[in-house]
């Protein structure tokens, strides 16, 4: 399923590597402005959606040594992130970007892929394979863990998404994750819902409060 980034965040992404209270890194002598969005492919929604020329302002960041994101954004190891957390953080301004739904991800040949959604359904006996093991507000554990009172046997990380769906489609255990980040043809795997009528989640977009916004922000 494709996403559609709005026209005025495309626009912040590239405007902000020239603001000059920005924190910029500099790629020969160019500014330059770290995208945080790890473990997610964050960048499936920004090629295609950006050109080559300002795509190219962007760092990448695929690793920070504080999380979640948040945080690596508010001491200064990313200038922006891109997050799918509720965030209450009094340093950081976070801009909406659009909803989707969190799935859980199962092997395609697992009892519970069948299933028509997770919640009621007897995944207290598996493996959960995750990013982190830093619960992050409005995900998983609020939207189907506390409020079931159930939760995985046992707990496997791997730190992306890529890693996360080889293991689940090896068996070794069921993730949750946003279903945009799962690839459209991937026979190995299924994506059940969470609940009965989905669990929408809201992904924004971080940056310093601190700073400057662009005039896109206007």
């Amino acid at each position: 399923m494709a996403w559609h980034l709005d026209t005025r965040i495309l626009r912040m992404l590239v405007a902000v590597a020239e603001a000059p209270s920005a924190a910029q890194t500099r790629r020969g002598d160019r500014a330059a402005v770290r995208l945080a969005g790890a473990p997610y492919p964050v960048q499936r929604l920004l090629i295609g959606a950006l050109p080559p020329a300002d795509l190219g302002r962007l760092d990448l960041v695929t690793r920070t040594k504080a999380f979640p994101l948040a945080q690596a954004v508010a001491e200064g190891e990313a200038d922006l992130a891109l997050v799918a957390a509720r965030v209450r953080h009094r340093a950081l301004t976070s801009l909406p970007l659009f909803e989707d739904e969190l799935v859980a991800v199962l092997p395609a040949r697992h009892p519970l892929a069948a299933a028509p959604f997770l919640q009621g359904q007897p995944y207290g006996r598996e493996t959960y394979v995750s990013y982190s093991r830093v619960v992050e507000e409005g995900l998983e554990d609020d939207l189907l863990f506390r409020p079931t009172r159930v939760a995985p046997a046992r707990f496997l990380l791997a730190e992306s998404v890529e890693a996360i769906l080889d293991l689940v489609e090896a068996g070794l255990g069921f993730s949750i994750l946003s279903r945009w980040s799962l690839p459209d043809r991937r026979p190995g795997l299924r994506a059940v819902p969470l609940l009965d009528g989905g669990a929408r989640i809201a992904w924004s977009l971080l940056h310093r409060a601190s700073e400057s916004a662009p005039e896109v922000l206007a």
